[in-house]
């Protein structure tokens, strides 16, 4: 169940039977549009053309992670057999997250570049690869649509709002050794991703063409994983990413944390619940125990930078360390 669903179950139990009535979750479609400049830019037909002509080459690419992965799988290769998801936490208390918020904050990082950041190391140092992507997902809901309801700005609404935006990490140069994953890689990413949203361009219309007009549409991320999906993606030599950001519950429920996972090959799911930090590693490919050590690298990452470390000499000193 979702955050959205689960929040609003909690949010009418503790409520009067009236929520029941008054409450606009399940009502998008009667109060909130599409902004008109966000609207023309989808319709383009060039826009849509120009995303068009990459689809073969991508579906091809999805493919060929996908037959790869099988030909591994059947060659009794560790990691690449499709199981069932082996997932694991990684949380923080309201006063570690805001020692977090604040050390990244004296960095000029922002909470969700600094998990980015996390979480590409913590794949490249276990599974001695970079992903080939950070796929992010990425809500339409506040950045696309309007309306003078309130609820809007609590992403209250009941949808399908979510995309991929693809974040390419397995670049030709850093494939050959030349050059690394920094912190500003992930600034640059979480900036540009930011802006994106704001004004609609390539990378977000092409997260919503392929959505929208794949094979499969619904879902939180059911869309991203068909092999199909006309998107770049590769998800299964990929980072699943999502960090849904501030999120409340009602505040009778006691709620001390939510966590939830998506697919692939790794997934990295974020949200600040309540002032708490709440992180799931998971995956459909890799043992517990490799899930386990991603987790527990992205974990030493996180508390380092917590603690006013460089995230880039973090990364060097856990190399270092492993290596010796």
């Amino acid at each position: 169940m979702s955050l959205t669903y689960r929040r609003e179950l909690v949010h009418r139990y503790y409520s009067d039977d009236s929520e029941q009535e008054s409450s606009p979750v399940f009502k998008a479609n009667e109060i909130m549009q599409m902004k008109d400049d966000v609207r023309e830019k989808f319709d383009n037909p060039l826009n849509i053309l120009l995303w068009a002509i990459l689809v073969p080459y991508n579906v091809y690419s999805n493919q060929s992670s996908l037959c790869w992965q099988n030909a591994s799988a059947a060659a009794g290769i560790d990691g690449y057999t499709e199981i069932p998801k082996e997932l694991c936490h990684f949380n923080l208390n309201d006063i570690q997250s805001k020692q977090l918020s604040t050390a990244l904050k004296k960095q000029g990082v922002a909470p969700t570049a600094a998990l980015v950041f996390a979480g590409v190391h913590a794949y490249e140092l276990v599974l001695n690869e970079l992903p080939f992507s950070v796929v992010m997902q990425a809500s339409l809901q506040t950045r696309s649509f309007e309306s003078s309801h309130p609820s809007l700005k609590e992403r209250r609404f009941v949808g399908d709002w979510l995309i991929g935006i693809l974040h390419r990490v397995r670049t030709w140069s850093r494939l050959f050794g030349i050059g690394s994953y920094k912190v500003e890689d992930a600034k640059k990413f979480y900036h540009e991703l930011i802006l994106g949203l704001k004004t609609t361009d390539a990378s977000v219309r092409d997260g919503f063409y392929s959505r929208v007009l794949g094979k499969v549409k619904g879902g939180a991320a059911t869309f991203e994983k068909t092999p199909c999906f006309p998107g770049n993606s590769r998800l299964n030599d990929s980072l699943f990413f999502n960090n849904y950001g501030v999120r409340t519950m009602h505040p009778d429920s006691g709620c001390v944390g939510f966590n939830w996972s998506g697919a692939g090959k790794v997934g990295i799911n974020c949200i600040l619940v309540q002032g708490r930090l709440c992180c799931t590693v998971a995956s459909t490919q890799l043992p517990l125990a490799t899930v386990e050590g991603i987790r527990d690298t992205f974990k030493t990452i996180i508390e380092a930078m917590m603690d006013g470390e460089d995230g880039d000499e973090v990364v060097k000193r856990i190399v270092k360390e492993r290596a010796g």
